[in-house]
């Protein structure tokens, strides 16, 4: 009996280690198979549906719509929105792809060097962490997109520089190596500005919102912009680092303007645009204005014809907090939005950018005779003006622009009479001098550095792009917080 109740005690102690054992592995085994049963389901995904065009990633690209491949290019493409997490998982992905029964033409992947480089702790060889390779290489008829990850700047300042380093350098080796393939083109946009150092168009350090989503897809997929060759991967890579390095030793700072309503009254280049990338959505993410967008494309200062909506009709409607236009445009929801909010302890800001369009559409720059004439540009901007400073006397007013553009000969052209957009241009600088309010110029001071406008900054010869629209924000939040108290 002694000896049963010993084997029964130690029996009994050897089954309750087993159970903390199991009990404290249990988060940790639970983790583990439902990873695996999730990368099967991945697997079984590829292997068993019907198409001929896949998009898949090692990076979240959950954001990214399916049907944008159908919509956008005419290739009905499936999309497997697991994470392939490492080399091992990729090849294991391209193995089902192609011992499928289908006809792949277009293979579309997120190829992600953090991730190929977990793969390997003993090797950055980018030939040993690319066993998918030989699918293409065996694949000559199907043709390979591949658009590298792009982390956000935190991420990148979070890594040792060592890591940093290896990574970028895994970047460039792959690039090397897959462009001497004739069926891959690969991508690149993470060396942009509007986009990695934009921490609000991220979901995490790797995956954006939609809309910054469909903006890449569009730039590089449909597109073609951003695509790296033997010619520009070294240069992608570098203007990577410089930029890491940059924020490393001297974070950007923006300005608090908190306290300011930011009002935008102009034409398309405040209003075309919305959302994360917008001047909207970046400068109230930096700066955290309250910004409302009462910009309507194709508006002129200038009357151009009787009831036609201008700049002294735009503040006529924006006093009375009842927009022309519907509710779900930029310009009338702006003044709905503004009409509706509680201002208590807020200073107001007019942004206000009109000339283009009064320059386009050759309308006259002045009427000497008639100063308030809103069927002039300085008579236009006059009269709406002073409207708006006898209804709010204590506003910050800002005259922005107009900036150059590429269009009728850079802008020297004479539409009407003898006037060039620069005469617009200087008009608006007289009249922010006449009025009280102050100036920024797009003409003469934006860019400050020495770039080549239409290449750098614009996207059509006239409206901003994405690093325009990035830099020029910037250029507004400081130059708000300098002519306010805020810079006092």
């Amino acid at each position: 009996m002694k000896k049963r109740k010993g084997i029964n005690k130690r029996l009994f102690l050897l089954v309750l280690a087993v159970c903390l054992v199991l009990l404290a592995a249990g988060p940790f085994a639970y983790r583990k198979l439902s990873a695996y049963i999730e990368k099967k389901h991945a697997l079984e995904f590829l292997a068993a549906s019907d198409y001929q065009s896949v998009f898949l990633s090692m990076y979240d690209i959950s954001a990214f719509p399916m049907e944008a491949f159908t919509v956008n290019k005419g290739i009905p493409t499936l999309k497997s929105d697991y994470c392939w997490k490492n080399a091992d998982e990729l090849n294991a992905a391209f193995k089902n792809i192609f011992s499928s029964e289908n006809d792949i033409t277009h293979v579309f992947l997120g190829l992600d060097p953090f991730s190929l480089l977990r793969s390997s702790v003993d090797s950055d060889d980018p030939a040993a962490l690319s066993g998918w390779l030989g699918f293409a290489d065996s694949h000559p008829d199907t043709s390979f997109e591949i658009l590298f990850s792009f982390p956000s700047m935190d991420y990148w300042l979070s890594l040792q520089e060592a890591d940093r380093d290896r990574a970028l350098n895994l970047y460039e080796g792959l690039a090397c190596l897959l462009y001497t393939r004739n069926n891959i083109t690969m991508y690149y946009v993470g060396g942009e500005d509007w986009l990695i150092c934009n921490p609000f168009s991220y979901t995490n350090s790797f995956a954006v919102n939609s809309q910054v989503s469909e903006k890449i897809f569009l730039y590089t997929f449909c597109d073609g912009y951003y695509k790296i060759t033997a010619d520009n991967a070294s240069a992608m890579l570098e203007t990577t680092r410089n930029r890491i390095l940059a924020q490393a030793s001297a974070p950007s700072q923006y300005p608090d303007l908190s306290k300011y309503d930011i009002v935008f009254i102009g034409d398309s280049i405040l209003g075309i645009d919305t959302g994360t990338l917008s001047f909207e959505g970046i400068i109230s993410a930096f700066s955290g204005a309250s910004v409302f967008n009462c910009a309507q494309g194709g508006t002129c200062a200038a009357e151009s014809m009787p009831g036609i909506l201008c700049f002294p009709k735009i503040t006529s409607e924006f006093v009375a907090g009842q927009p022309s236009a519907p509710p779900d445009t930029v310009y009338g929801q702006g003044i709905l939005n503004y009409a509706s909010s509680d201002h208590s302890g807020k200073k107001l800001c007019f942004l206000i950018n009109f000339g283009l369009n009064d320059y386009f559409n050759g309308l006259p720059l002045e009427n000497t005779a008639d100063p308030g004439d809103i069927r002039a540009y300085t008579g236009a901007m006059r009269t709406a003006i002073t409207n708006l400073q006898k209804r709010f006397p204590d506003a910050l007013y800002v005259i922005m622009g107009p900036g150059q553009v590429t269009e009728f000969q850079n802008g020297t052209e004479l539409l009407n009479e003898n006037n060039s957009l620069y005469d617009y241009s200087a008009a608006a600088c007289d009249l922010a001098c006449e009025l009280g309010a102050s100036y920024l110029d797009l003409y003469n001071d934006f860019p400050d550095a020495e770039e080549k406008l239409t290449d750098v900054l614009l996207r059509d010869g006239i409206h901003y792009n994405e690093h325009g629209r990035f830099c020029l924000s910037q250029k507004i939040m400081s130059f708000i917080a300098e002519v306010s108290e805020v810079g006092k």
